[in-house]
């Protein structure tokens, strides 16, 4: 949901030409979020998206995955679920194709691309872009939550376990109305608060990505 929601909003505000079909793989696969999807489900979620109907309509398919600690690993691992969908029968039969580098394309009917998050191979994931830019934005909050991160000893977790803790703190102690609030929905506020504005330039390699593709 974060992620698909990510999206949605950043191609909304940088008004990115709207040519997208934000699917999820939990949504692809109708799991709930407790069921879990992600990189380990790319293959099922493929599989599925091709019997949606006007699946012959699409000219390119976008696979998103988090760097996580291992960039490289997590490149291959993601390459590796594309490559074990299933043929498409058509018309016209066809095969995903997986790239042999991120952000470039490979195949046809549809072609594939592969966008790690964040880009580059920095190691990270989308809470880890959501984490910086909601620190840029929220400075004073944030340091508050750098040190109850220190104080409670989870600055010795992972990177990316770390930047997830971090952005929910911040949400958390920073919204009054809803302190609960999921990372999924700080986009879709009224008033928006910008707890994690999709105009800071961390996301700006993700909009030309976008554009491009």
């Amino acid at each position: 949901m974060h992620d698909s929601q990510f999206f949605t909003h950043l191609i909304r505000v940088r008004q990115i030409p709207d040519r997208f079909e934000i699917v999820s793989v939990n949504y692809a696969l109708g799991l709930t979020s407790s069921t879990g999807g992600g990189n380990t489900k790319f293959t099922d979620a493929l599989d599925a998206i091709v019997a949606v109907s006007g699946f012959n309509n699409v000219l390119k398919v976008l696979v998103v995955a988090d760097c996580d600690d291992n960039p490289a690993q997590e490149f291959q691992r993601t390459c590796s679920e594309i490559n074990a969908a299933a043929a498409i029968i058509g018309p016209p039969r066809s095969q995903f194709v997986a790239p042999g580098a991120p952000s470039t394309v490979a195949g046809a009917n549809p072609e594939v691309a592969v966008l790690m998050m964040p880009p580059n191979f920095v190691a990270g994931s989308l809470s880890t872009m959501c984490w910086a830019a909601a620190k840029n934005a929220n400075p004073v909050p944030a340091a508050c939550v750098d040190a109850f991160a220190a104080c409670t000893g989870a600055v010795n977790w992972t990177p990316n376990k770390l930047a997830k803790m971090k952005l929910h703190a911040l949400i958390a102690g920073t919204y009054q109305a809803k302190p609960n609030l999921g990372p999924a929905y700080v986009w879709s506020l009224r008033p928006d608060p910008r707890l994690v504005p999709l105009t800071d330039p961390v996301f700006d390699d993700v909009e030309a990505f976008l554009r491009a593709f």
